[in-house]
């Protein structure tokens, strides 16, 4: 049996802990889970049963410095206000997740019910109906996600930048696994779309799995927005909204080629 290989793609609020506690905290868990579905014994006499892990810290990026991005290209918050793209882009993600009878009822809707709104009222509308089947302000995390989401797909240069770096945690001769964790999905879901890293059977990296978690591919819009629309790389399960929610939630994907 080869030793698997995982890697994994953080999300943008991981970019606040430093790669090591991210290797630390996920070799920890990742051990747990190995032990508990082999058994210590086995995992203690085959150490081939417990993965190498590598987390490329692409968030590190985004630090001032002359090597780096620059506070130019720092993500959106909720402090800026929605540009008519970002409009747009989460207006058409909240109908993808909305039910015909859903978007009739958002038109209806008064968006200054709730006091001043802090966002367009296409958005409001739209997020006041998708809050009632929501719990906890779900719709409100879900739309700072969407623009994390845009903002890397529409800047060339910052997603060019964190594939090289991503990219060097893998290895060509080595059988791997990918968890990419929210906009972290993102990135390997274009990675493998644009064949930068390759299925079985294909030359480069061999990944055989990609594993997602608090993902937001499960909405349409987010992969209509990708740049690469025509890949020979499938899924033999394709991303879909589960509970309503619209992430691929813990999603399990093989990778192969057309």
């Amino acid at each position: 049996m080869e030793q698997q290989h995982i890697v994994g793609v953080h999300g943008i609020k991981q970019g606040r802990t430093s790669q090591r506690e991210l290797i630390k905290d996920g070799t920890k868990a990742l051990n747990r889970g190995i032990t508990a579905l082999h058994g210590q014994d086995a995992v203690r006499t085959d150490p081939r049963l417990t993965p190498t892990l590598e987390i490329p810290h692409w968030s590190s990026l985004l630090a001032r410095g002359a090597d780096r991005l620059g506070p130019a290209d720092f993500f959106p918050d909720d402090s800026t206000a929605l540009t008519p793209d970002e409009e747009a882009f989460i207006v058409e993600a909240l109908d993808d997740l909305l039910t015909p009878q859903e978007r009739a009822l958002a038109q209806e809707l008064d968006p200054t019910t709730l006091g001043l709104p802090k966002l367009p009222p296409s958005v409001t509308r739209r997020a006041m109906v998708y809050d009632r089947r929501t719990p906890d302000s779900v719709v409100g995390k879900l739309i700072t996600r969407l623009r994390e989401v845009r903002f890397y797909l529409k800047h060339p240069n910052l997603a060019s930048k964190v594939h090289d770096h991503v990219l060097k945690a893998f290895s060509d001769d080595t059988a791997t696994v990918v968890i990419g964790h929210s906009l972290g999905s993102v990135i390997a879901y274009d990675l493998i779309r644009q064949e930068k890293i390759a299925a079985p059977g294909t030359a480069g990296t061999a990944v055989h799995a990609f594993v997602t978690c608090g993902s937001p591919l499960g909405i349409p819009a987010v992969r209509r927005a990708s740049p690469c629309r025509h890949s020979r790389a499938r899924f033999s399960r394709r991303p879909a909204a589960q509970r309503g929610r619209g992430w691929w939630r813990d999603g399990r994907s093989r990778c192969r080629s057309r």
